[in-house]
């Protein structure tokens, strides 16, 4: 079974919620951006699936002060989930370029697309640790 992210762009506005006074607004639920899993990511924001092993950015933090009441109902209808956020001034801190610590331990398939470019196809079987050793 796979894991994914749930979550919301919030963005602030000048004015409070009439209900919830908080100043955000959930703006883009993230299930209408389509982005596909990806682990790497997820462990390099959150620390969450992280078989590259990342230093996570936003590591489980809570929901932020003041977060929109469509995120607060959002948070308690996933309960046992962890939650975090973290700020776009942080995303364009991150560098993307950023080596893991170590080898994550899928091994990998590549198939040619339409335009004859290698694209990942998917993940297969977990690599035994004792074979990381081996080539650590």
């Amino acid at each position: 079974m796979g894991t994914d992210i749930r979550g919301f762009v919030e963005c602030r506005l000048d004015y409070r919620e009439h209900e919830g006074g908080s100043f955000w607004h959930a703006a883009v639920d993230s299930d209408h951006l389509k982005v596909p899993r990806n682990y790497g990511a997820f462990g390099c924001l959150f620390g969450v699936c992280d078989n590259e092993q990342f230093a996570p950015v936003a590591p489980v933090r809570g929901l932020p002060d003041g977060a929109s009441i469509r995120v607060r109902d959002g948070h308690e209808t996933t309960a046992g989930r962890s939650a975090s956020w973290v700020s776009w001034e942080e995303i364009k801190r991150i560098d993307w370029d950023e080596e893991s610590v170590f080898p994550d331990a899928y091994l990998r398939e590549y198939r040619r697309d339409p335009q004859g470019k290698w694209q990942s196809y998917r993940r297969n079987c977990h690599v035994p640790q004792k074979f990381i050793d081996l080539c650590g």
